[in-house]
């Protein structure tokens, strides 16, 4: 059996193609966990209508906590149902209708525990496909062959052998969970299967968590980053190596780019972040070794090794002129 978790909050526009696509998968021995977490508009109640017609499908309604706890409290439920594999969608996300049933062979074929896929990526009339190879790792492989790009960050393109999940759970109050959690967990596969064929619809819509800006998923996007450098830093090759300096640079800089405008919020709730955030950039980039990674990295680690007003209006100057060049958000 495999269980299908579907985090659901105030998404009543997009939810209907999502639960459309999971219901009529050709794999039908299926749980279909959907959480509402604390919806206010009638996503909760689509919910319902769907489990009212299909069997297959647990709804749980709890108080808002997030994407992390409402997965997290899906793992638990998927335990308890004691499913053989997991998998996750995001509720404005829809997949192919053979999606579990092309995962699940591909597991079986290579004796794996962790299958993936390539996605869809459904920008407003611009839709592109971010391809992976064909390529099969090891556990032991797996955490770097994300930060290389080989697999994605992504939990929502695979399907899980839910004996994986039993030490693992997304940390909660955090944004960019993804990020920091699926290279650990991958690391308790045997086998992870990643194929080149594009089977996960990922809707880019610009107000999306990930699309838009506030100074919290900032730090969140930092955080992620500086763990991630720190757990792998003493066993990655070198290229690795220098793409985990590279995000922990970059993320830097847009913490930076975006604290003039927040500039309150980081006096009263994030001053301690940008401290550690300072002194973990000044250490990491000695000198002018910045450069290396380019002009953007560089200037904005130049900027993060100064936790002043003046460090924040220069990067805010800075950006601003970045996305009058570019003609859009940077």
């Amino acid at each position: 059996m495999i269980s299908i978790v579907v985090p659901v909050y105030n998404i009543e526009n997009y939810l209907r193609p999502c639960l459309d696509s999971v219901v009529n998968q050709t794999y039908k021995d299926l749980d279909i966990i959907l959480v509402d977490d604390g919806s206010t508009d009638k996503s909760g109640e689509i919910c319902d209508e769907y489990a009212a017609n299909d069997s297959r499908i647990r709804v749980f309604h709890i108080p808002n906590g997030g994407v992390s706890g409402a997965r997290n409290y899906g793992i638990d439920q998927a335990f308890q149902k004691r499913s053989d594999y997991i998998s996750f969608i995001d509720s404005d996300d829809w997949i192919d209708l053979d999606m579990c049933e092309f995962l699940l062979d591909l597991i079986r074929k290579n004796h794996a525990d962790v299958a993936s896929c390539s996605i869809y990526r459904e920008f407003p009339n611009n839709p592109t496909i971010y391809n992976l190879k064909d390529e099969i790792y090891t556990g032991d492989n797996a955490a770097c062959a994300v930060v290389d790009g080989g697999i994605t960050d992504s939990c929502c393109d695979k399907l899980w052998s839910l004996k994986i999940w039993q030490d693992y759970r997304f940390p909660t109050g955090r944004v960019y969970e993804d990020y920091a959690t699926v290279y650990k967990a991958l690391e308790k596969a045997n086998k992870i299967v990643v194929s080149s064929e594009p089977k996960y619809h990922y809707l880019c819509r610009p107000n999306s968590i990930l699309q838009s800006h506030d100074i919290e998923k900032m730090v969140n996007l930092w955080i992620a980053s500086k763990e991630r450098y720190l757990y792998l830093k003493d066993r990655a090759g070198e290229k690795t190596l220098n793409k985990l300096i590279y995000d922990c640079g970059y993320s830097a800089g847009r913490l930076w780019s975006w604290a003039w405008e927040y500039r309150a919020e980081v006096k009263d709730k994030f001053s301690k972040q940008f401290e550690e955030c300072s002194a973990f950039t000044r250490a990491l980039f000695p000198g002018s070794s910045a450069r290396k990674h380019g002009m953007q990295v560089y200037i904005g680690v130049i900027l993060a090794k100064h936790n002043n007003k003046a460090s924040y209006f220069a990067a805010y100057l800075i950006n601003q002129v970045r996305r009058l060049t570019k003609g859009k958000k940077n």
